[in-house]
């Protein structure tokens, strides 16, 4: 979803806490305005009105937050974050809504505009696993930029940011079509960190009806042996289903025997 939009993001943009400290909360009226055609839904799963899962209740500006606006070069409105508030709101019968606008006559960008969006979601515990891991690629964080930006203060952004820089496009593409589940990928990750061929072997385990415990233990078998048999020649990032039949039973053993050790344990 985001890959290519923060290719040239400046390296001292604002947060959006920093953007929003000066920034005027008004009522801005329902009808004028619009999703941004140019800010994606940070949640994955939305519909047309970018609602993942519409809030229930009516509308109250008790404790709500406004929401964030972009005021186009053209003078439109469109909405960059709270489309679940601005939905209710909507629902409710509201004409107008709690808003902050930032303006794009004033240099506040695209890029800034879908930060801003990513990056509220992210500090309200919002969204899933696949959706972070999206976000932390296409602006290629590094550890550094994801703890100062907040991502790193929930077990989400945590699990997220190792799949991210950690795992290898497979993964990543499997755990998107939900072909292994989130639990799956960061233990992955974690059993091989950056080794292709290794997390190719466990998601190919997975699909073949194995277990998560017996797919772990088996990527730890499969490294012994590539360890004490370094002219097999499978590596970290190479082929691994070039191992002969021997090999892999001989792994398969040593997983199950670690499992069943583990069961006892």
């Amino acid at each position: 979803m985001f890959g290519g939009m923060f290719g040239d993001m400046p390296d001292d943009l604002p947060t959006p806490r920093e953007q929003a400290a000066n920034i005027e909360t008004v009522e801005v009226p329902v009808e004028s305005l619009t999703l941004s055609s140019d800010v994606p839904q940070f949640k994955s799963g939305a519909n047309a009105k970018g609602v993942v899962d519409p809030l229930g209740g009516t509308f109250d500006r008790t404790g709500v937050a406004p929401i964030q606006v972009w005021e186009r070069l053209d003078g439109s409105l469109e909405i960059i974050s709270g489309r679940h508030r601005f939905d209710l709101a909507v629902r409710s019968g509201e004409k107008t809504i709690p808003a902050q606008i930032h303006k794009e006559s004033e240099g506040f960008t695209q890029v800034q505009a879908a930060m801003t969006d990513a990056l509220l979601n992210i500090r309200e515990g919002q969204g899933k696993v696949i959706d972070y891991v999206d976000f932390i690629k296409g602006a290629g964080f590094t550890r550094e930029d994801a703890d100062a930006a907040g991502i790193l203060a929930r077990s989400t952004g945590k699990r997220a940011f190792d799949i991210a820089t950690t795992g290898s496009d497979l993964l990543i593409a499997a755990l998107r079509s939900g072909r292994i589940s989130e639990e799956a990928a960061a233990r992955i990750v974690k059993a091989a960190p950056s080794e292709d061929g290794l997390q190719a072997l466990a998601v190919k385990s997975l699909q073949d009806g194995k277990t998560l415990t017996d797919t772990i233990n088996t990527v730890h078998a499969v490294r012994v042996h590539m360890k004490a048999n370094p002219d097999s020649g499978a590596g970290p990032t190479g082929d691994l289903f070039g191992f002969d039949d021997s090999a892999m039973q001989q792994a398969a053993k040593m997983a199950k025997a670690a499992t069943k050790m583990q069961a006892k344990l």
